[in-house]
């Protein structure tokens, strides 16, 4: 198996790199063959949105991207290593995946999300997930479905009164689900909601 393993953290020998380190040893030890891929460093700029990917086979940023698709190509397995910032990843592991919205072929996007803790006294799992294909070359891709969709039913709500706090708040915190899940699945999101 052929694993790359890209590590997102600007700061060399940090938490996140020792962490990916440790992961690297690992699976070499289970015969894994694995590149490590750094991004720090590296001329990787953001995706200026030109659509020149989806007719051609390449991007038409000319930087060090370059170098991350060629390893894409040759991989198996994925890992993303990064630090969490204002509960994202770094800018430099963001600016990869924009660039690779969909490099010339229909897009996926895949997200589960598992809660677990404890609720009335008894032990709660909830897990959350996201399918979401690209229907044609010429229709939004799921990228672009999963990320502006809820942005917009947000917005709408907001103007429609049905978030009512005003200012600077994480989405968990002002977005009441049960109004938000049904304007994703009409908009042909589906959130699967398994709880046990």
């Amino acid at each position: 198996m052929r694993i790359t393993v890209l590590v997102g953290s600007p700061r060399k020998n940090g938490n996140t790199e020792t962490l990916a380190d440790a992961l690297i040893e690992g699976a070499r030890a289970a015969g894994a063959e694995v590149t490590k891929y750094t991004l720090r460093g590296r001329k990787i700029a953001p995706c200026v949105n030109c659509d020149y990917c989806q007719t051609h086979d390449r991007c038409a940023v000319a930087d060090d991207m370059a170098d991350v698709y060629e390893l894409l190509q040759k991989t198996d397995a994925l890992v993303f290593a990064t630090p969490v910032y204002f509960y994202n990843m770094s800018a430099q592991l963001k600016a990869v995946l924009d660039r690779n919205l969909s490099y010339g072929d229909l897009d996926m996007v895949l997200v589960r999300l598992t809660c677990e803790g404890i609720k009335d006294g008894a032990a709660k799992k909830i897990v959350y997930e996201i399918v979401d294909r690209q229907e044609s070359k010429e229709s939004l891709t799921a990228m672009m479905r999963t990320t502006a969709f809820p942005a917009a039913i947000i917005a709408q709500m907001a103007a429609s009164g049905e978030i009512t706090a005003r200012g600077c708040y994480p989405q968990e915190k002002v977005v009441n689900p049960s109004l938000f899940i049904p304007k994703l699945k009409k908009r042909g999101i589906n959130l699967v909601i398994q709880e046990s």
